[in-house]
């Protein structure tokens, strides 16, 4: 019973910690003029988000691009890296 629970405990924390962007993508964002306009965000200021995470995310570029397109992607924009 225990070992049933902690490997549905950690299938869970593992789930729930790959579907959080890393922090540099959100900072990233939050340097546009409007953070909360997706088509502002994934449109015109792409080019600039990803130019901030390629100088600023460090080991968690990758990732913080990944989870970019894929944000833009779900949103109906296609973004590339």
């Amino acid at each position: 019973m225990q070992t049933t629970f902690l490997t549905l405990f950690f299938a869970l924390f593992a789930r729930i910690a790959f579907a959080i962007p890393p922090a540099c993508l959100l900072h990233a964002v939050n340097t546009a003029d409007a953070p909360g306009d997706m088509s502002a965000v994934c449109g015109d200021g792409a080019i600039d988000i990803q130019s901030y995470m390629a100088s600023n995310c460090g080991n968690f570029q990758d990732d913080a691009q990944k989870a970019f397109i894929a944000t833009c992607s779900s949103a109906g924009t296609v973004v590339g890296m």
